[in-house]
Order: structure tokens, then sequence, then C-alpha cells
């Protein structure tokens, strides 16, 4: 049986009261009183988790606020049906008796055998007794209103053939779902989602009350931690409403984690399959008004309030609701990469000593925002060029989902590639993107983008760092070209003289990387916001007319066309409104090989002046590409 910090965990897989106190610190990290109203709270009451009729495979909301959880979890569902992995939960349905008791208590069915007897262990033969502990010992309570197995095809009022086909014809990647494998699909992403929040490394040092209970002779101890264990919190009662007393809410707990270095644990194995048939059974109340709001309790207690609350840049005052109930950039990352950092750049960046937590590995499915477009936040590489071509979208005020059916969104080339590596590195040195960094930081560079130890000796770095910082600062347009030379394996020597390919294809002008050189000369008094002094250096590099008019066409580094087909899911609905699936071209360029071709390190402004939020959104990915809607009506963010 696994233990954490000295001591077993009680009884895994059993339904035990979530209590008062526990209740109290969920509420106090989702909602913040002084921004949430009654209404607000209402809306994430009534909000389940149900399929729109009609797109077969989205979900619908029909209520404002929980949209960056909906799309999140859309967004894991469509990674799994276009992109499966080996370790996604497989979509497999539960043994038959959990459809026809959903109720938890003892008329509950069992899990199967095999889940049953892979350990004989006394936690997992708890794993066959779902029922509800409580210190009075009294029954569980009755279910909450809609708990009702999912209706075939026969039964469930469908869209015609027609609409479907209409729908769907552009997508044989994705196959119509009918509603039982609807279920199966969405318990599949949930599943996923809480394992993605669940991760072993990470440990409560502050003797989170959210743990599992203590037994009498195992007390918790300050290092104490979820170590593997996924929570999934229900509630047992006539009704969804803000007010709900504790005594309806409840918490099972699953150890799903291996144990480092012991290869398969039966208990984790039987933990996994516990859960999911837990999740298959709540679903079918979740469907009706609550499910969004009792899954996040479930993440959140899975990650660890205190971690959550460690998470977060300014803890104090953030929660994962805003005004008028909308989702935090910290609900989203918890949902996207199992953690609530508060931004959304590359790793995390020091301002002043503080340090600002970013995304801090390459997720599965990615992120997108209007406010990247109003320059009110920066959107590193890692969510832009997630593993899979699937992002959740962000605007003013919703969130949507942006996918592509297939891999063709993410081909790059493979200078591009390094290109996207080497630009990491360099931010990574130069955080807040002046666009050059100091001559002692080149072995860090060179060490990031894999060509120290290797393809440069002592000597050579020397002979390389004279090269690159003869202006007392090595800027990044120099450190690309000579970098990217010496990746493709040109020697040493060629790349010190000059790449011949600045000589065919002269360097365009870089107006921030010339500005901050001309600053680095400018003294040790000069302001870097001094508006005359950037006005006065600005005019000073003002280019030629032959500059301005650039090298000639022939001189040109070729360029490959893209085309790449997206679609864009908006499952809000109201009234007239229903969800919408909006095909959409957006058609690119890029160099067919930038080796030793100067690159801007941010892509250059663009003409945000489309009216269109979506594309817009889309060339914060795809800078200068042009985006058509097939004959459509631009889809709406909102």
């Amino acid at each position: 049986m696994a233990t954490f910090g000295g001591g077993a965990f009680p009884q895994p897989f059993v339904l035990r009261p979530l209590g008062e106190d526990v209740l109290s610190q969920l509420r106090h990290v989702m909602f913040d009183p002084r921004q949430t109203k009654d209404e607000d709270l209402l809306r994430w009451h009534q909000q389940g988790l149900e399929f729109s009729d009609h797109v077969s495979f989205g979900l619908k909301q029909a209520q404002g606020g929980p949209c960056g959880v909906l799309a999140s979890v859309q967004a894991e569902l469509l990674r799994q049906l276009l992109f499966p992995r080996p370790d996604d939960p497989a979509p497999l349905p539960p043994p038959s008796p959990l459809f026809t008791q959903p109720t938890a208590g003892p008329a509950a069915q069992p899990l199967a055998d095999d889940a049953a007897t892979t350990t004989t262990t006394t936690a997992t033969a708890t794993a066959t007794d779902l029922t509800m502990t409580s210190a009075s010992g009294g029954d569980t309570a009755q279910p909450m209103e809609g708990c009702s197995p999912p209706q075939t095809s026969q039964t469930q009022p469908q869209p015609s053939t027609e609409q479907r086909q209409q729908q769907c014809s552009a997508l044989p990647a994705l196959a119509e779902l009918d509603p039982v494998m609807q279920h199966h699909r969405l318990v599949s992403a949930l599943v996923a989602l809480l394992l993605r929040a669940c991760t072993s490394t990470d440990t409560d040092v502050d003797g989170d009350t959210a743990l599992p209970p203590a037994t009498p002779t195992t007390p918790a101890t300050p290092a104490s931690a979820r170590n593997g264990m996924v929570a999934v919190v229900d509630c047992f009662a006539p009704s969804f409403a803000p007010d709900i007393p504790a005594a309806h809410f409840t918490v099972q707990w699953f150890p799903v984690d291996n144990a480092p270095g012991q290869g398969l644990d039966p208990e984790a194995h039987a933990g996994k399959m516990a859960l999911r048939a837990v999740l298959e059974n709540c679903l079918m109340r979740w469907r009706a008004g609550g499910g969004v709001l009792l899954f996040v309790y479930s993440l959140v207690l899975t990650r660890g309030i205190n971690t959550v609350l460690a998470d977060m840049d300014d803890p104090e005052n953030t929660r994962l609701t805003a005004m008028f109930g909308h989702c935090t950039q910290e609900m989203v990352n918890l949902l996207l990469l199992g953690r609530a950092t508060s931004n959304t750049h590359d790793g995390n960046v020091d301002v002043g000593g503080l340090a600002l937590k970013g995304v801090p590995f390459r997720p599965s499915i990615g992120y997108l925002t209007q406010h990247e477009v109003e320059r009110l936040m920066h959107v590193g590489e890692y969510y832009k060029t997630p593993r899979a071509p699937v992002w959740v979208i962000g605007s003013g005020s919703h969130f949507s989902v942006l996918f592509c059916v297939d891999l063709e969104a993410l081909a790059e080339s493979t200078s591009d590639g390094f290109c996207r590596r080497a630009r990491k590195a360099f931010r990574a040195l130069d955080p807040n993107e002046c666009g050059f960094v100091e001559p002692g930081q080149l072995e860090a560079l060179l060490r990031a983008v894999g060509l120290l130890p290797g393809t440069l000796d002592a000597p050579g770095v020397e002979a390389l760092r004279s090269r690159l910082a003869a202006s007392d600062v090595i800027l990044w347009s120099d450190f690309w070209v000579c970098a990217s030379r010496l990746w493709a394996g040109f020697p040493l020597e060629d790349v010190l003289t000059g790449p011949a390919v600045e000589a065919a294809n002269p360097r365009p002008v870089d107006r921030d990387q010339q500005l901050a050189q001309a600053l680095a000369h400018a003294g040790d008094d000069a302001e870097a916001d001094d508006p005359e002094l950037l006005q006065a250096l600005a005019m000073s590099l003002e280019p030629s007319a032959t500059e301005a008019s650039g090298p000639a066409s022939a001189s040109q580094v070729p360029s490959v066309q893209h085309h790449i087909n997206l679609y864009h899911y908006n499952g809000l609905e109201h009234g007239t409104r229903a969800a919408a699936l909006t095909p959409t071209t957006v058609d690119t360029s890029s160099a067919a090989d930038i080796v030793g071709v100067p690159v801007p390190l941010n892509p250059p402004p663009q003409d945000l002046q489309s009216g269109i939020a979506l594309v817009d959104i889309i060339r914060t990915r795809w800078p200068g590409a042009s985006v058509s809607f097939n004959g459509r009506p631009p889809p709406s963010l909102d």
C-alpha cells in the first residue's frame, strides 16, 4: 500500500463527507466575494457538462462564466479524438451495472473483476465497496435530479441526418458520436485533466487541510502530500444551488501514480480503473446543473488547495474566477497545464526580484488570446506550438476552441525548429526582450541551443565572442546568423568571416535592435524611456532609399507556401443561437531555409485593424497570414 509522508492514506476509494472546512476553502480559491455576485454564483451552479444537439462532439454552454472550463475540456476531448496517445485513458464502456445503478451507496455495483483483483491489499479491496462513511454512520444522501443514464440515439431527439452530414462533411477524422460514446469520450477527457493536475513531485508543505483526513493511528504530517492521488468531489442533493450545506458533498481519493522505480503498481492500476468507473457514474449527475463546478472542485483538490494558491503570482488577490464569474488565466492554466500559474509566457520571468510564473513546458493543448493582440500579455512559444494542433481561444469575455484535424498546422522546417529553440534560449537571458545580451552569456546561449559541448572548443567560443561582441553587446540578429550556420555545419572560419548569404541578401533593417544598440552606446546617463532620445535615435536610424526598397526580388530567400485548414468551435447557446462550427482557412508563407538569414527576435507588429477578432488572434500565431472563412460570416468569439 502506498504511503505518503510516513503514513498511509486512509481507505482510498471510499466515499467520505467533504467537510465544511474543505468546502469553504474550495469556495475561497474559486470565488472572490468582492467581485462575485449572486447571479454569477447561480450561473456556475446551473452549468452542467452536456453535449450540443447541433455538433455531435461539441459541449454546450448555456450559462456565462464557466466557458474557460468548457473550452479546455472540449480541447482535450478533441485532442484525444484526433491525436490519441498510448497513455490516454481508454474510451471503453464500464461494466453495464454502472448505467443502471447511478447512486453511490450500498446498492452500487462493484468494479470489474480485473480491477478488484489486481492486488490483495486492503486499499484495493475497498475498491469494490463504494459506500459512504460518516461520523454518524448514517445513510447516504439521495442523488441530485437529472441522474439518469445517457439516452440512446433511438430515444434522444437528434438533428437530422442532413444536418449532421453538413456539420461534419469536412471532418472525416471525427466520427459522429452517439450519446453513449459521447459519455465515454467525455469521461476520458475528464480523467486526463485530473491526471494532469496530479503531479507526484508537488507537495503541500503547509499541511493542506484538503488532504485526506488522517486516521487515529497514522496522523497526517506537514510533509504529507496528495502524491499520486486524484480526488473526485460530488454532491448528493435534490438540486444544486450556492447555499447547499456541506453535508451533501462527498469526496473520494484514488491512488493513480506508480511508485518511483517500482514499475507497474497494482494499486495505481486499480486506482485508475476505479477513478474512471466513478467518473462514469458521476457524469450522469454532472450533466445536470453544477457538473462543471464539481469537476473544478475535484481538479483543485487533486492539485491541492495550498499548491494551487502557491502556483499564483499573487494568491492574496487572485481567484480562479474574476468579475462576472469569468475564468481567470489561472483557471485556464490549471486545466491545460495542471498548475494554476498566472501568465502565458515561456517559463518564469524575473521582474525586479519577482518571479512571474508562466508555462513550464510544451503542453498538449495550446492557447491564443485577443489580449496579445491588444498588447496586454505575451503568449510564448510553448502555448503557440503545442504538441497537438488544438488551441483554446481567449477573447475579452469568452473562450472557444480552434483546431486542425491533422498535423499540418504544426509543420515547420528543421531550420524553423532550430530558430524557435534559439529564440526561446535568447529570451530566457533577455527577459525584457531588448534584443541583446551580455558577451559573458554566450556560453549559456550556445549550450541552450545544443552547440556546446561538441561544436566549438574554448578558443572557438572566444573567437566567436570577439566576432559577436564588437559592439559591447551581442545582438540577437548577429547571434542567429552565426549560430544557425554553425548548426548547419559551416566551418567556424566561414562563420567568423561573414556568411555569403548576407552578401546575397542584404540584412533587413531591424528597428528595435538598432535602437537597442544605439541606447547601449548612449551612455549610462541615458534613460531608455526618454521620448526625446528615442525620437532622435529613430530619426538618425531612418533607412536610406536603397534600404527602404529592400533587396531585389531575385536575391530573396525562396519561400514556402502553407495552406492550413482549421476549425473554430463556439459552444455558447442561448435563445435562437446554436453552437457553431466554422471552417477556417489560413494561408501563410515562410522562408524555405533561414540558416544565415537575419530574422527578428519577435515577429514584426502586424496590422491588427482587420476588424475580425479571430483573424487578429490567428495572426499572433501565423504573422501576416491570410485568413478566410470560406464564404461564411466570421465566427463570433463572444
